[in-house]
């Protein structure tokens, strides 16, 4: 390769003043989403790469989704005070977590807990003592 054809750098990534529009891009990408609010900011002069956005928000401790772990700690507690008749209102990250999140959560647990398995360790046989593979019986 001839050095003219070597490949400039871009340079060191543009400096952005992250604090200055923290509010505006948290609430954007909570309420829309990575693309709406990418494009919302670029639009006003403002378009880091994606990457750096999102370690941007990893590094605020914004997270759009309650994690698993958390929401199965609420779907818990909801039912046991569901069946003790006492109301129960859930807080992540300073907004309420809806009930149909909580109860889409459980469904969705609940299919891959249920996922056709009858209980036994068993798996049907051949009639010869070898058991299937999943491809059906012989």
């Amino acid at each position: 390769m001839a050095p003219q054809d070597v490949p400039k750098r871009a340079g060191p990534a543009p400096k952005y003043d992250w604090e200055t529009h923290k509010d505006t891009i948290v609430r954007l990408y909570e309420e829309k989403g990575y693309q709406p609010m990418a494009k919302e900011m670029e639009e006003i002069g403002f378009a880091p790469s994606r990457r750096t956005y999102l370690n941007k928000l990893k590094e605020w401790g914004v997270e759009k989704n309650v994690p698993s772990t958390k929401m199965k700690f609420m779907a818990e507690k909801a039912t046991k005070r569901k069946a003790e008749n006492k109301e129960t209102v859930f807080i992540w990250q300073g907004k309420r977590v809806p009930a149909h999140k909580i109860e889409r959560f459980q469904r969705r647990r609940k299919g891959a807990d249920d996922s056709g398995a009858t209980g036994d360790d068993e798996s049907p046989n051949d009639g010869k003592g070898r058991r299937s593979r999943g491809k059906g019986i012989d």
